[in-house]
């Protein structure tokens, strides 16, 4: 896994790589680090918010897909992304 975090606290990041999508995090107005807990409950209301449409815009920033109604109500189509081995990840941390 390269980065992973929860959209209401993306301070809180896990993977092989949690600064890969640092930038965009900040684009999108996703907080990086720690705060006081006033701050964060400030903070969390906006994250809540909004988080749904904030992720959507990250994924079609990062995959080139626009997520449309017309996406959302079509065929969910699922499946098991397996952790790719070892060496792969190697070669993606530069």
């Amino acid at each position: 896994m390269i980065i992973a975090f929860d959209p209401t606290a993306p301070e809180h990041r896990s993977g092989a790589d949690t600064d890969r999508l640092a930038g965009l995090m900040r684009e999108f107005g996703l907080p990086l680090e720690e705060s006081s807990d006033e701050e964060w409950d400030q903070r969390y209301d906006g994250l809540s918010e909004h988080g749904i449409a904030r992720m959507f815009a990250m994924a079609a920033r990062l995959t080139g897909v626009r997520v449309t109604a017309d996406l959302l109500n079509g065929p969910l189509l699922v499946g098991a992304i397996a952790d790719p081995p070892q060496e792969d990840l190697q070669r993606e941390t530069p």
